[in-house]
């Protein structure tokens, strides 16, 4: 078992400023490993993200609505079978649970957010294409794929008897400008959106219910496991 009192993460920009900085309070592993297979259990008591604007409107701008040591802000438990085939990882469950959170945004911290994905994302990308000029023996970005950091599913195919995400709960606050339109309209994703409802209006405390997600045996890769859960939260 491991317990960390407290982490704290801040998050810098290009310019270079501080955008954000993520506290994350009393986590807590519990793993086992079994001769049949092992199992990891992961909670977070609270999360906070604040907005490190000097003029923000929300200094908070993602918190835990009801703090509660026996009730985590995430719980997060997995449990897989040792079997010996190297191509495919087998899973009794996958069980995520989160929180009702409080979400605080204002249109200049959404430009910042929205800026630095696109960052990272030109970045990627930017990465992909060396490594099909140098070859992946020669890119600089090698070694986020060596054998000590690969993804434990990479290449990979993923069996779950079942996988559970309960749904999640939000009171989403939002606070625009009269410039809103003109600095969301170069984000792509926010840009169609736009065009279908012309502006993006402000809201207090508004409900946000994301249905829960419950699959069984369901059998894939990696990327179509994850393919599986964006559409269930973003198709009607």
């Amino acid at each position: 078992a491991l317990f960390i009192e407290g982490i704290g993460v801040s998050v810098i920009n290009s310019t270079p400023e501080e955008v954000m900085y993520l506290s994350l309070s009393r986590l807590k592993a519990d793993y086992q490993d079994r001769q049949t297979g092992q199992q990891l259990e992961f909670t977070i008591a609270d999360i906070q993200l604040d907005n490190q604007q000097p003029q923000a409107i929300f200094p908070v701008a993602i918190s835990a609505v009801l703090p509660d040591e026996e009730k985590p802000a995430l719980f997060i438990s997995i449990k897989s079978e040792k079997r010996p085939h190297q191509t495919i990882r087998c899973f009794e469950h996958l069980v995520i649970l989160m929180q009702e959170l409080d979400v605080h945004l204002d249109e200049a911290f959404l430009v910042r957010l929205l800026s630095m994905v696109e960052a990272w994302n030109d970045l990627t990308s930017q990465g992909q294409k060396q490594d099909d000029t140098l070859g992946d023996a020669d890119s600089p970005y090698q070694y986020l794929r060596s054998a000590d950091t690969a993804s434990f599913f990479e290449g990979a195919l993923l069996y779950f008897k079942v996988l559970v995400i309960y749904p999640i709960k939000l009171r989403v606050t939002y606070m625009s400008s009269r410039m809103a339109v003109h600095n969301l309209q170069k984000f792509a994703g926010i840009s169609r959106f736009l065009d279908r409802t012309g502006s993006l209006a402000n809201l207090d405390c508004a409900p946000l219910n994301l249905n829960g997600l419950m699959l069984e045996h369901p059998f894939c890769s990696q990327p179509e496991l994850v393919n599986r859960i964006w559409q269930h939260y973003t198709t009607a």
